[in-house]
């Protein structure tokens, strides 16, 4: 089976490029996908439903008690990804910066987790 050839350069455009996609389509698609709370399973959900629902269980104060802002721990997990995939070579420089950019972004953050190569 012969393989195509692919230079560093390309993958960084291609991992760019999926990176780009995905964000915009998760940032204007109306359905979200999510792991279902049991099993490994993908559930579609609508966004306005999804985002109202959680809002509601968040604003339940006997249940969800949030002590801290859970940002900055985020933002130093992206960030140490980041790290790892530049080092790896994964990524250029500048995917690596504009994937930061976005990084403060709650999709783009859930889209590294998600595709964490570690």
């Amino acid at each position: 089976m012969a393989s195509l050839p692919c230079s560093k350069n390309s993958n960084n455009q291609i991992l760019s490029r999926l990176i780009k996609t995905t964000y915009l389509f998760a940032k204007n698609n109306p359905i979200i996908f999510t792991r279902a709370d049991k099993g490994n399973i993908t559930v579609a959900l609508n966004r306005d439903d999804y985002i109202s629902k959680v809002n509601n269980m968040l604003l339940d104060t006997n249940t969800y008690i949030v002590n801290r802002d859970p940002t900055p721990s985020l933002v130093r997990k992206t960030q140490v990804i980041l790290k790892n995939w530049k080092k790896r070579e994964y990524i250029s420089r500048s995917t690596e910066n504009c994937i930061a950019v976005m990084g403060h972004c709650r999709e783009s953050m859930h889209l590294l987790r998600v595709c964490s190569l570690e």
